[in-house]
């Protein structure tokens, strides 16, 4: 059984840049918070849940924690093999949740605003009892919104905008070193 991304709870969303595909600029990368299904908004989970480090098919997130904020490093896999440091990333804490943002290569930081997944203009389907953080920016280009879904130790990460949509499975290979 499947439930929507955006089922009337609160949660945030993840993001992730892929320097290296022009046709994409982003990667999806940070989870999303709140059980899926939940009846009513609540307040943001902890985004502390996504610290350590996360591997997929051809790319890998650590995050760390520093304050109230995460700190991350995406990295992508080159065509030699090699996995190179494709952007940077912040949770920043905010009243509403955590901002994600995201800088890819020497790009300029972009923001993307925690939202409840029932307001998402591209939802994403994720199974029942699924974790769900939404990050949203419609004055971007691609992505607008970011998706991500928290089951135990394995992340889904989507982005989405218009007419365009893209995600990764990854794994958790290792604990929260911080």
């Amino acid at each position: 059984m499947t439930t929507s991304m955006a089922a009337p709870a609160y949660r945030i969303g993840y993001h992730r840049w892929v320097s290296r595909n022009p046709a994409l600029s982003f990667l999806a990368g940070a989870l999303l918070i709140g059980a899926c299904g939940s009846p009513r908004a609540t307040a943001p989970p902890d985004a502390k849940l996504l610290c350590g480090t996360w591997e997929g098919e051809g790319t890998r997130e650590r995050w760390w924690i520093e304050g109230r904020d995460l700190r991350g490093e995406g990295h992508t896999q080159t065509d030699q093999g090699e996995l190179e440091l494709s952007e940077r990333l912040v949770l920043r804490h905010g009243k509403r949740g955590h901002v994600y943002i995201a800088q890819p290569g020497e790009a300029a930081p972009t923001s993307f605003s925690p939202i409840d997944p029932s307001a998402a203009r591209y939802p994403v389907q994720v199974p029942a009892a699924t974790l769900v953080w939404v990050w949203a920016n419609y004055e971007h280009d691609f992505p607008q919104e970011i998706h991500y879904g928290l089951q135990g130790d394995q992340l889904e990460a989507t982005v989405a905008g218009p007419g365009a949509g893209m995600g990764w499975k990854l794994a958790r290979i290792r604990p929260c070193d911080s």
